[in-house]
């Protein structure tokens, strides 16, 4: 697992634990030079709040996908529960970057190496939301 935000060019979080489960959300790809990290997370809000995010075990950022994928620590299978949870998490990263206190890590974030077959994906379910989103991505 690789980490996507750093304070002082160090990891800042720990990684999440095995019950986490991570809601993505998909970037394009020129966001990485005409977006600042600021700006990249009030598109990851917004697109959180409005419902186009996936639900999954997995963090899609590791998998050459350019996305932001949040662990989000809960219990509950509830998809509208862990949206809320992340959309309040990436609101709180908006004024974080803005502060200057942490940077996204751009290398990972926008990296598209080559992607594990599905069957290595686990168990990562797709809200309807996102795969309309994804869909819009790759026309």
């Amino acid at each position: 697992m690789q980490y996507s935000v750093f304070q002082d060019d160090e990891p800042l979080l720990e990684l999440p634990n095995e019950d986490a489960v991570w809601v993505t959300v998909m970037l394009h790809e020129e966001m990485e030079d005409s977006h600042t990290d600021e700006e990249i997370f009030k598109h990851v809000h917004h697109q959180i709040k409005i419902r186009r995010a996936g639900v999954g075990r997995q963090a899609l950022h590791n998998l050459g996908k350019v996305c932001i994928s949040i662990p989000i620590q809960t219990g509950s299978t509830d998809t509208r529960a862990i949206l809320a949870l992340a959309e309040a998490d990436a609101y709180k990263w908006i004024g974080i970057l803005y502060d200057g206190v942490v940077t996204l890590n751009r290398t990972i974030i926008f990296s598209t190496i080559p992607s594990p077959a599905p069957e290595e994906l686990e168990d990562y379910d797709e809200t309807e939301e996102y795969a309309k989103a994804q869909e819009l991505w790759t026309k």
